[in-house]
């Protein structure tokens, strides 16, 4: 009898009403009070790094983050603050975070690793996604508050400005893939929802973003595009139209890396752009039948490659599954004069006619 009402879907309601009230017990572990308590036990001598930033030596930092699990809010938080620490002893100023970096708390929350086989990618094939939503219904709070609240603590305790990546979260019964830049007082600057959705975020339904969003910041222009906004062209070129003179782009590839990968994507955006592009990364085994593994960058026009070979990059990673940190320090006062006339010759009639096509 028992296994015949468990076919029939009798049990999936009373797993339904556990998870519930599991998330509900759950409230308050992750709050702004109990992060602060965690952040102040790990002594954060506050940086100077924001007291002077000539725009002729803007220093940025771009985490590649390791994915992968931890046992309590505390560990997540030890973790996130070394990668932020070792980026403010290179004097950084602004410190980048990748996509998903906000849901990596969902590791330590009670049974959510048996909950894993029901969202596993198989073959090439998505996971249901009303699992997925199911999922982060029961557990988006919690995870959320994880994750803001850290990253805005964090950067405060540093003094230092943290673009703290993205995250998949419930937000007034809709899901959203929203991106986070804190200044040096721990303060949200601003937010940017994900314009371009992967095939498992169309089927999702994520709420997605309808408009290029830039920040003014003490170290110039700023604008996020998460993942695969970059791979259009008329989003880079809305964010320069705004002032944009650097784009952060939160990502996270799976497969292999390659030198082609390198060349297309932003690259390919900073240099029709004469902008800065700052690529990333999560690597590593994600336990959801992805691998992660490619590198960060920071990409600058080719005007100001002093390489021989100009393929764009400034700086790059060794990608992998081992986390890392990129740290580079970006003249800001040179771009503004750079212009390839290449990138702006225009032709009206022919993208008339062709326009059609591209899409």
């Amino acid at each position: 009898m028992k296994d015949k009402l468990a076919r029939e879907g009798y049990a999936m309601p009373l797993a339904r009403s556990i998870r519930s009230n599991l998330a509900m017990l759950l409230a308050g572990r992750a709050s702004v009070k109990e992060v602060s308590r965690i952040v102040d036990r790990l002594s954060v001598e506050p940086s100077e790094n924001l007291a002077t930033i000539p725009l002729d030596s803007v220093n940025i930092a771009a985490v590649q983050l390791q994915c992968k699990t931890y046992q309590s809010l505390g560990e997540y938080i030890v973790d996130m603050n070394l990668y932020i620490a070792d980026a403010v002893n290179r004097r950084a100023h602004i410190i980048c975070f990748p996509a998903f970096t906000g849901m990596l708390p969902l590791s330590f929350l009670p049974h959510f690793s048996g909950m894993l086989p029901e969202l596993q990618i198989r073959g090439g094939e998505l996971p249901d996604p009303e699992r997925i939503k199911e999922t982060l219904g029961y557990y988006s709070d919690v995870m959320f508050d994880a994750y803001f609240n850290t990253m805005s603590a964090l950067a405060a305790s540093h003094r230092v400005y943290i673009m703290a990546g993205s995250c998949i979260y419930m937000e007034s019964g809709e899901l959203r893939h929203r991106a986070f830049l804190f200044d040096g007082s721990g303060d949200l600057v601003g937010h940017k929802d994900k314009i371009a959705p992967t095939r498992l975020e169309r089927a999702l339904h994520i709420a997605g973003g309808t408009e290029v969003l830039t920040f003014n910041t003490p170290f110039g222009c700023v604008s996020m595009l998460i993942g695969s906004d970059i791979r259009h062209f008329e989003t880079v070129r809305a964010a320069k139209a705004q002032g944009a003179q650097i784009i952060l782009n939160p990502t996270a590839l799976a497969g292999l890396y390659t030198p082609i990968d390198t060349a297309g994507g932003l690259n390919l955006r900073v240099q029709e752009n004469s902008i800065y592009g700052v690529q990333c990364t999560m690597v590593g085994d994600t336990r959801l039948g992805l691998h992660l593994e490619a590198p960060c960058a920071i990409f600058a026009p080719n005007e100001m490659i002093r390489a021989r070979v100009k393929n764009g990059l400034l700086l790059q990673s060794m990608g992998g599954g081992e986390p890392d940190i990129l740290s580079a320090t970006l003249d800001l006062d040179v771009i503004r004069g750079i212009r390839n006339p290449y990138f702006h010759d225009k032709n009206p009639d022919l993208l008339n006619k062709h326009i059609d096509k591209m899409y």
